[in-house]
């Protein structure tokens, strides 16, 4: 899909959209069964990216816009597991690269609501499904990922942050429905930079973190955190969906938190 400068005026909302650049889909699938081997998307080439933008037509301020340089990459596995009658894939690799930005005026009141870019360096995503439930849901699976992310907030500076993973040793998440709820364990080592906090930094799960179904919140599991700037934190999750954080890993509880959405810590 190419857009040269396109401009759609939508009176009944008043608003008016544009769209420039080029957007293109490409995939392979030999067998014809739905479920593409591989695909290539595209946002921008040739040095102009995908914009799309919305501006109000009574004054012409910004409400939203998105500009996007990038390409997603991918394939399906192979071995495809029956599912529900139809068919799922039980393994897909995707990798991101390139860069974009958003912008958005939530109230229409002439100030930016959010204001952010951002960049993915070879950002590669590998799922893995080991089962599936009998409503098609994974059941079972492995997620890695490595690469390098980037994100600016041009509004708020210290929102902002890079991460940068080795392939040689990505992140690694792994769940596993159990009765009651769901097993998640999280390992891995990658560096972070963000506003407070600068380091390379190695995740362990020593305990499952187990949420309950229709849960946001884990009620056990235990992750230590160790930094190499002498920082090791281990967060366990407690039965009433909060969490307890020993700083220092000494055995000595130094803060907890009501629930998970609690625990949120900037180290300095």
């Amino acid at each position: 899909m190419t857009a040269n400068a396109c401009v759609y005026d939508d009176t009944s909302t008043g608003v008016w959209s544009y769209l420039n650049g080029t957007m293109t889909w490409s995939e392979t699938d030999s067998n014809a069964d739905g479920v593409p081997e591989s695909f290539t998307m595209t946002m921008g080439t040739g040095g102009t990216p995908f914009t799309s933008r919305e501006n109000r037509i009574s004054d012409n301020r910004l409400l939203s816009e998105s500009v996007f340089n990038l390409t997603f990459s991918g394939n399906f596995g192979t071995s495809i597991a029956a599912c529900g009658g139809g068919y799922e894939p039980d393994s897909m690799t995707i990798t991101m690269d390139g860069s974009g930005s958003s912008k958005e005026d939530v109230n229409a009141d002439g100030t930016l609501d959010e204001n952010v870019s951002f960049t993915y360096t070879q950002l590669t995503l590998i799922s893995t499904i080991n089962t599936f439930d009998i409503n098609c849901e994974p059941d079972t699976g492995t997620l890695t990922m490595s690469g390098g992310f980037s994100g600016t907030d041009n509004i708020e500076s210290n929102n902002s942050m890079s991460m940068s993973i080795s392939s040689s040793n990505p992140l690694s998440i792994t769940w596993e429905a159990v009765t009651g709820g769901e097993n998640v364990t999280i390992n891995g080592t990658f560096t972070v930079d963000t506003a407070c906090f600068g380091s390379s930094l190695t995740i362990s799960t020593l305990t499952p973190i187990f949420t309950p179904d229709g849960s946001d919140c884990p009620t056990s599991g235990v992750i230590k955190v160790t930094g190499n700037v002498t920082v090791t934190i281990t967060y366990t999750a407690t039965a009433g969906a909060g969490v307890q954080i020993d700083e220092g890993s000494n055995g000595s509880v130094d803060q907890t938190l009501p629930t998970c959405e609690d625990a949120e810590a900037c180290i300095e």
